[in-house]
């Protein structure tokens, strides 16, 4: 893989689930790597899930995000310790039948 370029990328945001995590839930060692050179590059990293935050926690932790992330589809935007930044809620009412 050759090595980003910090002027062509500023930011990346990567799904969990299928994206970054191997089949059997672990998170391989090549990702791990990747993501270090990414932020050694100047690249910014971060995750959205449809997981909800408390369930983003061990790999969050493992790759040491500490940018604010995404869980519940978009549904909150939660700091790297789990405080709440943003929540996004529909109105019951919007949805009744």
């Amino acid at each position: 893989m050759s090595e980003p370029s910090s002027s062509s990328v500023q930011f990346l945001l990567s799904d969990i689930d299928g994206t970054l995590l191997c089949r059997d839930h672990s998170l391989s060692q090549a990702n791990i790597e990747a993501i270090r050179r990414l932020r050694q590059a100047g690249i910014h990293f971060t995750l959205a899930s449809s997981r909800p935050p408390r369930a983003m926690r061990q790999v969050i932790e493992a790759l040491g995000v500490d940018l604010p992330t995404v869980a519940f589809n978009g549904g909150t935007i939660t700091h790297p310790d789990g405080s709440l930044l943003a929540a996004h809620r529909i109105d019951p009412a919007a949805v009744r039948t």
